[in-house]
Order: structure tokens, then C-alpha cells, then sequence
């Protein structure tokens, strides 16, 4: 019977996972400090200072470790969070233009 270095068994996977799994590491490798040099080609356009939105309804997720809001209201205006709370004792602006995110999650560090 013939024996596996203990090494070898423990760290065992199918045919040509290893050359996929070195051209990956490779990859991540050869792209390391150069994403300060990567811009957008279509930079999305500027959001109007003006401009109100409230999302409304949403399941908001606190990003610092506190509980989740149901029924939430998000106020934006232009780029700038203006208001965050639950629906009902969260004002929404007369000219917000109001999108439904009922059934969705919502994360505000990430919009």
C-alpha cells in the first residue's frame, strides 16, 4: 500500500486547482497598489445639491452594530444623508420624490 505524505493528503484537491489557484494569487498580486491609478470611464454624473429623495419602507441596516429598522425612511439630498429613522417619526421633505424599498434591504454607508 502505498502512503501519502501527510501534507499532501490534508492539502489534496481536483486536477488543476493548483494552477488556477497560483494565476489567481498571481493576479491579486500584479494588481496591488495599482488601484489608485484606475478611474471610472463613464464617471457617473454628480447628483443634483437640490434634488430630495426619501426611500421609503425599507428594512434599514445600522452599520454600526445597532438593530435593524423596519418601515424606515432614508432622506437624501444630493449626496448628503439628511435624515434616517422609522416611517412615521421621520419627516420626508413635501418635494422628496418618494421611491418605494419596501421588501429591501437598505445600507447607507453603501448607496
Amino acid at each position: 500500500m502505498h502512503h501519502l505524505p501527510v501534507a499532501h493528503r490534508v492539502w489534496s484537491h481536483p486536477p488543476g486547482t493548483t494552477v488556477a489557484i497560483i494565476v489567481w494569487v498571481a493576479l491579486n498580486l500584479a494588481c496591488v497598489g495599482r488601484a489608485e491609478g484606475l478611474k471610472e470611464i463613464n464617471p457617473p454624473k454628480e447628483p443634483d445639491s437640490n434634488e430630495t429623495t426619501a426611500l421609503v419602507g425599507a428594512r434599514l441596516i445600522n452599520g454600526r452594530g445597532g438593530p435593524p429598522i423596519e418601515n424606515s425612511v432614508v432622506v437624501v439630498r444630493g449626496s448628503k444623508l439628511i435624515a434616517v429613522g422609522r416611517r412615521g417619526s421621520t419627516a420626508i421633505p413635501r418635494d422628496a420624490k418618494q421611491i418605494d424599498a419596501s421588501g429591501m434591504s437598505l445600507l447607507p454607508g453603501l448607496m
